[in-house]
């Protein structure tokens, strides 16, 4: 049996004869006998031998060692280098080559056999542990983490796909750990910080696994990425580090929480709003009736216009806190955002030095919005970049057809694919600093001075909870100095709601029109009763559902039914308006029904025909509308 194919490279024929046939009693097969470097070299890849003994003194103009210089650039095999004599300076030029072992002449068999067989084994294991760092290096490459690799003197050896791709740098950019924590850590004060940690986790992790660390580091790009680090130790003093890039599940996590905080200022805000607005009805319709008794031209007139508009402003007050709670639905139409957004621009940028540019695409598709929810972005937004533009500057808003069919998979915040309007606001201001741009939604977070001149910094966590229960999107990118861009996507449509028929004038109600007025708050029983008397109504009223259904009944049977029942859609501890109206229905399929509401936890006031109503009403509300609103449910 052959133990391995061995060629002799040996220019003085009597002992190349001599070593073939030790070779040959040893069992090995002697591929071939050359007598020269040059011919080695031509003769190697034919023989393909497993090992090659070279005399280092060669006829021609090759020496043993140049010459297994040049077959080591062919093949990798093993050579062991024999000679009759040595020098400091052979030995010195033999040692880079790396010899498998080094023979003296005169070959003493037993050294011989020793010698290749030391040679074969460490070849052999040498084989075997390249293929094992192969398979290493084809798993590293197909990992989904960024690796690399370091040896014992800080050098980078190696970097995987995954981290080139991510990170973007290559071993030309990085080739030490200095220049890895210098591009990473532009910051003097935080690479300080990382490069004693890392020395720290280095010595560390020879004897235990460390627990990764989470830095944010900057990419060749530009781009802020948060990482995990995981070190592990190697052997021959190396260090393998794993790079996971947690920038996406971080958004994720920080968008989670974000909803978590509108929540709950939108449970604290819905509850104030719920009670506020009861009190402000009670208010504002006893201003109401108070001025229909003042003499036009008064002071007494002039007092209470100027309470009215008061209680207006906190009307609108209230309709903001709503807009946090799950229940503040936006009471939805369709319609053409160019008249909300351009009335809303007017009337913000009134009085400043910014002047506004338009650039709306034709057959701009409608939305269905609140178009006074939708005001209310528009006006936060660009009071936002008149403030950032205080020596004036061009204000620029577009609004264009969006089709989205893709959404990137690494962008949490990413649109969703359908059709939609997207509007521009881009303003030349100064701009948002990087370290407030994650935090501009978080009704916790404001620049803004406390006080009652500056105001809380509220505009836009509310302008986030709007366009979210409108099932759209807002982005906000920003430059220092360089301006603010805002966008908004609204979910397009392409029907169109037909224009509600003008109201004709009709005369004031009449006693024989009889409404029921349910509501728990007994001032404003009291209120809407003398409200609807006045306007010329017979009023029964009932303080909850159980009472309501009673009396409805009553009157039928008694034939004096009612024409419209005012149905409070929250009654704490009682029946509200919802379940009052299936009730009412079962008695009265054609009841006509109005809900009224200062705050919903659900959706009854956007969508009240669902629910069997004819008819909504928000508190608080004056006595002109709700003589109109009854006019045309009476019509119907």
């Amino acid at each position: 049996m052959v133990k391995a194919k061995i060629m002799v490279v040996e220019d003085e024929y009597i002992v190349a004869m001599y070593m073939k046939t030790l070779l040959e009693k040893m069992e090995y097969a002697v591929t071939s006998v050359q007598t020269s470097g040059e011919a080695a070299i031509s003769a190697v890849s034919g023989d393909a031998p497993d090992m090659i003994l070279m005399d280092i003194a060669l006829e021609g103009e090759l020496d043993g060692i140049q010459s297994a210089e040049l077959i080591r650039k062919k093949m990798n095999v093993p050579i062991i280098f024999s000679t009759a004599y040595t020098d400091d300076d052979m030995l010195r030029r033999a040692k880079l080559i790396e010899p498998a072992g080094y023979l003296l002449k005169p070959l003493d068999p037993r050294q011989l056999s020793i010698t290749i067989e030391m040679a074969l084994h460490k070849a052999e294991v040498e084989e075997r542990l390249r293929q094992s760092e192969k398979r290493f290096r084809q798993m590293v490459e197909a990992s989904p983490f960024p690796i690399s690799i370091i040896d014992g003197n800080e050098r980078l050896t190696y970097l995987n796909r995954k981290f080139m791709d991510v990170f973007g740098y290559t071993l030309e950019d990085i080739p030490t750990v200095a220049d890895w924590h210098r591009h990473f850590f532009p910051d003097p004060d935080q690479r300080a910080e990382v490069t004693a940690m890392w020395q720290k986790d280095l010595h560390a992790s020879r004897d235990r696994e460390l627990s990764p660390r989470e830095l944010e580091v900057r990419c060749k790009h530009g781009m802020a990425r948060s990482v995990l680090f995981r070190i592990v130790h190697m052997d021959g003093g190396r260090h393998m580090v794993t790079c996971e890039d947690i920038t996406h599940r971080k958004q994720i996590s920080e968008e989670l929480l974000k909803t978590k905080k509108l929540e709950a200022v939108g449970i604290l805000a819905g509850g104030i709003a719920h009670d506020f607005n009861n009190l402000l009805s009670v208010i504002l319709g006893n201003i109401n009736l108070c001025q229909i008794q003042a003499e036009p031209e008064t002071k007494l007139a002039r007092w209470l216009s100027e309470a009215e508009k008061a209680s207006m402003r906190a009307k609108n007050l209230t309709q903001k806190f709503t807009t946090f709670a799950s229940g503040g639905k936006p009471v939805k139409k369709v319609t053409s955002l160019v008249n909300v957004v351009e009335n809303a621009v007017s009337l913000a940028i009134s009085g400043s030095s910014v002047v506004c540019e338009y650039d709306f695409s034709p057959g701009l598709l409608q939305v269905e919005i609140d178009p006074e929810q939708m005001n209310q972005v528009i006006n936060h937004l660009v009071l936002n970049a008149i403030a950032a533009m205080p020596q004036g500057g061009t204000l620029r808003i577009s609004a264009e057809n969006l089709t989205v069919t893709d959404t990137p998979s690494d962008e949490p915040t990413s649109v969703r694919p359908g059709q939609y309007v997207r509007i521009t606001i881009r303003d030349e201001g100064t701009g948002i600093a990087p370290e407030h741009l994650s935090a501009i939604f978080d009704p916790y977070f404001s620049t803004k001075k406390r006080g009652s001149q500056k105001g809380m910094g509220f505009g836009l966590p509310i302008s986030h909870s709007i366009i979210r229960h409108h099932g759209g999107y807002i982005f906000v990118s920003s430059e220092p100095e360089k301006g603010t861009t805002a966008e908004i996507y609204l979910p397009a449509v392409v029907r169109e709601d037909r224009p509600p028929a003008p109201a004709p004038d009709q005369p004031a109600g009449e006693a024989s029109r009889r409404i029921l007025v349910m509501d728990d708050e007994e001032m404003i029983r009291d209120l809407v009763s003398q409200m609807l008397e006045h306007i010329g109504y017979a009023v029964v009223a009932a303080a909850h559902g159980e009472e309501a259904i009673e009396r409805y009944e009553t009157a039928r049977t008694n034939g004096a039914p009612f024409d419209v029942v005012i149905l409070d859609l929250t009654v704490p501890g009682g029946m509200g308006g919802r379940e009052t109206l299936q009730n009412l229905l079962k008695i009265d399929p054609d009841v006509q029904a109005i809900v009224s509401s200062g705050y919903s936890t659900d959706a009854i006031i956007s969508h009240y025909d669902q629910w069997g109503f004819v008819e909504r009403i928000a508190k608080p509300y004056q006595l002109k509308e709700l003589d109109v609103l009854l006019r045309k449910v009476l019509r119907k």
